[in-house]
Protein backbone atom coordinates (compact mmCIF):
# COMPACT_ATOMS: atom_id res chain seq x y z
CA UNK A 1 0.00 0.00 0.00
CA UNK A 2 1.46 3.27 -1.04
CA UNK A 3 1.55 5.66 1.63
CA UNK A 4 -0.95 9.17 1.71
CA UNK A 5 0.56 12.45 1.52
CA UNK A 6 -2.41 14.98 2.22
CA UNK A 7 -3.15 17.39 4.41
CA UNK A 8 -6.07 20.27 5.27
CA UNK A 9 -5.44 23.29 7.23
CA UNK A 10 -7.03 26.39 7.65
CA UNK A 11 -5.26 29.18 9.34
CA UNK A 12 -4.87 33.22 9.29
CA UNK A 13 -2.10 35.06 6.85
CA UNK A 14 0.67 36.11 8.88
CA UNK A 15 1.14 39.15 5.94
CA UNK A 16 0.24 39.96 2.92
CA UNK A 17 1.23 37.55 0.47
CA UNK A 18 3.86 38.47 -1.89
CA UNK A 19 3.61 37.43 -5.91
CA UNK A 20 7.30 35.88 -7.32
CA UNK A 21 8.02 34.80 -10.36
CA UNK A 22 10.45 31.79 -10.69
CA UNK A 23 12.73 29.27 -12.30
CA UNK A 24 13.17 29.06 -16.15
CA UNK A 25 9.34 29.60 -17.02
CA UNK A 26 8.41 32.25 -14.59
CA UNK A 27 6.25 30.52 -12.92
CA UNK A 28 3.86 32.68 -10.30
CA UNK A 29 4.55 31.09 -7.04
CA UNK A 30 3.54 32.52 -3.28
CA UNK A 31 5.03 30.91 0.16
CA UNK A 32 2.24 32.08 2.80
CA UNK A 33 2.56 31.62 6.39
CA UNK A 34 -0.45 30.67 8.22
CA UNK A 35 -1.19 31.04 12.38
CA UNK A 36 -2.91 28.07 13.10
CA UNK A 37 -4.87 28.68 16.82
CA UNK A 38 -4.05 25.89 19.17
CA UNK A 39 -7.39 24.89 21.22
CA UNK A 40 -7.79 26.50 24.53
CA UNK A 41 -6.61 24.77 27.42
CA UNK A 42 -7.74 24.74 31.07
CA UNK A 43 -9.52 27.68 32.30
CA UNK A 44 -9.53 29.13 28.59
CA UNK A 45 -6.16 29.84 28.92
CA UNK A 46 -4.64 31.03 25.37
CA UNK A 47 -2.27 28.31 24.05
CA UNK A 48 -0.42 30.62 21.03
CA UNK A 49 -1.08 29.18 17.86
CA UNK A 50 1.50 26.87 15.47
CA UNK A 51 3.04 28.48 11.78
CA UNK A 52 3.32 26.59 8.91
CA UNK A 53 4.40 27.72 5.39
CA UNK A 54 2.59 27.01 2.68
CA UNK A 55 4.15 27.18 -1.25
CA UNK A 56 1.47 28.13 -3.89
CA UNK A 57 1.54 28.27 -7.24
CA UNK A 58 0.31 29.74 -10.76
CA UNK A 59 -3.18 30.48 -10.69
CA UNK A 60 -3.77 29.69 -7.21
CA UNK A 61 -0.97 32.24 -6.35
CA UNK A 62 -1.83 35.01 -8.25
CA UNK A 63 -5.65 35.19 -6.80
CA UNK A 64 -4.21 35.13 -2.98
CA UNK A 65 -2.07 37.57 -3.91
CA UNK A 66 -4.69 39.95 -5.63
CA UNK A 67 -7.57 39.20 -2.82
CA UNK A 68 -6.27 38.16 0.31
CA UNK A 69 -4.79 40.06 2.47
CA UNK A 70 -3.17 39.80 6.38
CA UNK A 71 -5.24 38.16 8.99
CA UNK A 72 -7.61 36.91 6.21
CA UNK A 73 -8.54 33.15 6.83
CA UNK A 74 -7.85 30.80 4.33
CA UNK A 75 -8.23 27.01 3.78
CA UNK A 76 -5.28 25.02 2.09
CA UNK A 77 -5.12 21.21 1.18
CA UNK A 78 -1.93 20.02 -0.02
CA UNK A 79 0.48 17.52 0.36
CA UNK A 80 3.77 17.97 2.98
CA UNK A 81 7.35 18.49 1.88
CA UNK A 82 11.19 18.68 2.81
CA UNK A 83 13.83 20.43 1.38
CA UNK A 84 17.71 20.09 2.73
CA UNK A 85 20.24 22.51 1.56
CA UNK A 86 23.79 23.58 3.01
CA UNK A 87 24.22 27.55 2.96
CA UNK A 88 27.89 29.27 3.79
CA UNK A 89 28.64 25.39 5.02
CA UNK A 90 25.57 25.23 7.30
CA UNK A 91 23.14 22.81 6.74
CA UNK A 92 19.41 23.73 6.40
CA UNK A 93 16.32 22.08 5.98
CA UNK A 94 12.75 23.05 6.33
CA UNK A 95 8.78 21.03 5.76
CA UNK A 96 6.54 23.14 4.40
CA UNK A 97 2.49 22.33 2.41
CA UNK A 98 2.91 22.45 -1.07
CA UNK A 99 -1.21 24.06 -1.86
CA UNK A 100 -3.31 21.85 -4.12
CA UNK A 101 -6.40 23.73 -3.28
CA UNK A 102 -7.27 26.96 -1.74
CA UNK A 103 -10.17 27.99 0.04
CA UNK A 104 -10.76 31.57 1.23
CA UNK A 105 -13.02 31.27 4.14
CA UNK A 106 -13.88 34.80 5.32
CA UNK A 107 -15.34 37.35 2.27
CA UNK A 108 -12.18 38.21 0.24
CA UNK A 109 -11.40 42.04 -0.48
CA UNK A 110 -12.98 43.39 -3.24
CA UNK A 111 -10.11 44.60 -5.82
CA UNK A 112 -6.35 44.55 -4.66
CA UNK A 113 -6.25 48.52 -4.28
CA UNK A 114 -10.31 49.58 -4.21
CA UNK A 115 -10.50 50.10 -8.04
CA UNK A 116 -13.55 48.40 -8.21
CA UNK A 117 -12.34 45.50 -10.69
CA UNK A 118 -14.13 42.00 -10.39
CA UNK A 119 -15.64 40.87 -7.39
CA UNK A 120 -13.25 38.25 -5.30
CA UNK A 121 -14.18 34.43 -5.84
CA UNK A 122 -14.64 32.35 -2.95
CA UNK A 123 -12.24 30.17 -4.30
CA UNK A 124 -9.27 30.10 -6.46
CA UNK A 125 -9.44 29.18 -9.85
CA UNK A 126 -9.26 25.40 -10.57
CA UNK A 127 -6.14 24.12 -12.15
CA UNK A 128 -5.29 20.90 -13.59
CA UNK A 129 -1.47 21.12 -12.16
CA UNK A 130 -1.65 23.27 -9.38
CA UNK A 131 2.39 22.77 -8.08
CA UNK A 132 5.34 21.26 -9.85
CA UNK A 133 6.06 17.84 -8.77
CA UNK A 134 8.32 17.13 -6.23
CA UNK A 135 11.73 17.03 -6.75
Amino acid sequence: MQDMNTITISGRLTKDPELLHVGPDKLAKTTARLAIQRPNGKESEDRGAAFVDVDIWRGNAEALCRYQGKGKKIGVEGRIEHEQWETDGAKRQRTFIVAERVHYLEKADSSPAGDGGDPAPSEAPEEADPAPAAA
